[in-house]
């Protein structure tokens, strides 16, 4: 859990399925303040479905940044993998997973099911140049302490969505709760969201695609740090295997796509009557 947490903001907001997720609530906004910019801020939207198109994910198509953590091939369930493959582009802003309030070096990342789980893609990678992977890792959960944590490189007057695919494994039981935190290391600006994972590819498994606004415009460069952790429930496991890095769509372009939704609302309502 962090600490020194200066403002939490919790906004949902309606994100479009695939890679370089886009983010329309605030073109309202936009539009009646004239696209001012807002200072260092982080919005953690509700996750969302992951989509799951034939021929997967790719994570380098239309990216500024990208990583996945885990395995470039599938994985078997009840396998683990030590240590994590950290696939990412050749020039990156994100960092290896670490963990806390459990030991990875002991238990292994552990693979899910794979029916049903998300494909992910990508090319002009490293360690492996290309890769194609339905790997479901998480780590085991063995109190409320048990985070699994990366950090990404922010440059000032940045606009920027970052996407954030995580899982859960719940083993079946009721109440297990999870929530992702994302924090600017100087202004200290913090996001989070403590919704509940879309329903994965079975009852004991969730997964779903977070979205991030990052918004960092007077201050020099500084660290996000993204903590996934539980808020309830001691058992199963928790990961979070991908993250991709996109603009922030231009003000006009969240006008035209929110007056363009209102019509498609209107119309079907117009329709139905």
């Amino acid at each position: 859990m962090l600490t020194g947490i200066v403002a939490k903001t919790d906004q949902t907001k309606l994100v479009l399925g695939g890679i370089g997720a886009a983010v329309l609530a605030m073109a309202a906004v936009v539009a009646v303040s004239g696209g001012a910019a807002q200072a260092d801020m982080v919005t953690v939207n509700a996750p969302m479905a992951i989509p799951l198109p034939s021929g997967g994910l790719s994570l380098s198509t239309g990216t500024l940044d990208w990583a996945h953590w885990g395995e470039p091939g599938d994985a078997s369930p009840g396998n683990t993998f030590t240590p994590i493959i950290f696939d990412h582009a050749t020039t990156t802003g994100f960092s290896a997973l670490t963990f806390s309030g459990y030991s990875i070096a002991a238990t292994g990342y552990n693979p899910g099911v794979t029916t049903g789980n998300p494909q992910f893609t990508w090319s002009g990678g490293t360690p492996d140049v290309t890769g194609s992977t339905y790997s479901f890792g998480n780590q085991d959960v063995a109190s409320l302490a048990t985070t699994v944590t990366f950090t990404l490189s922010v440059a000032a007057d940045t606009s920027e969505v970052l996407s954030v695919y995580a899982n859960t494994y719940d083993g079946g039981s009721t109440g297990v709760e999870e929530e992702l935190q994302a924090t600017l290391s100087t202004s200290g600006t913090t996001g989070y969201n403590t919704a509940a994972l879309p329903t994965g590819p079975d009852s004991e498994h969730q997964q779903g695609v977070y979205a991030v606004d990052i918004s960092n415009t007077t201050l020099a460069n500084e660290t996000l740090t993204v903590n996934y952790f539980r808020t309830s429930g001691t058992s199963g496991g928790l990961g979070i295997y991908a993250a991709t890095v996109t603009p922030t769509p231009e003000p006009t372009t969240l006008a035209v796509l929110a007056a363009a939704s209102v019509g498609l609302l209107l119309l079907k309502r117009r329709r139905t009557v």
